[in-house]
This record gives C-alpha cells, structure tokens and sequence, in this order.
C-alpha cells in the first residue's frame, strides 16, 4: 500500500503470501566500486545462467554490501557535497 495506489496494507495480507523462493543476486564488488550500482535484467540473467530459471514467485533480493554501512548514517546514504544522496539500488527495468 505504500508504494502501489489501492495496494492491499499488511494486515489484509495472508500469510501465505509472505512466503517465497529467494534468490539473491549478489553486486557488492560493482557497488564496492561504483555507489550508484544498480541491479540489471542482465544480473538476472547472469543468475538465471548459473542458477536455472527464477522460480516461480520468487523473491529476488539484492545483496549490495551496503550492509556494512547500516551503524554510519551518513556512509550509508553517502551524499555528496550537494546532499544527493548515492547508494546501490534496483534499475527500473
């Protein structure tokens, strides 16, 4: 509901469908390297070529590195001298 306009909220949720197969494609050394790095369908298909097809309703996550970031506030939304902010994310397509 945050994100989609008539989205179902939490609560309407079964819970059911907070279950999934996860598959977790790993940019960490392109993000150790660039902040903006974003997840690509070529870093789905990467996966797919090693992994085998996405399982139905799967989960896909993203491992970035960022992690590391999570106790400095500042090194985890990481702006420049303007204040844009830079930090790995998933490319809208």
């Amino acid at each position: 509901a945050h994100f989609v306009a008539g989205g179902a909220f939490a609560e309407e949720l079964s819970i059911a469908s907070f279950v999934a197969p996860l598959a977790v494609i790993d940019i960490a050394d392109r993000a150790a390297a660039d902040p903006d790095a974003q997840l690509t369908p070529d870093d789905v298909l990467a996966w797919e070529a090693a992994n085998g097809p996405l399982p139905a309703g799967a989960f896909v996550a993203m491992r970035s590195g960022w992690d590391a970031r999570v106790e400095d506030p500042d090194a985890f939304l990481n702006p420049d001298g303007s204040g844009v902010l830079h930090f790995p994310g998933i490319h809208p397509e």
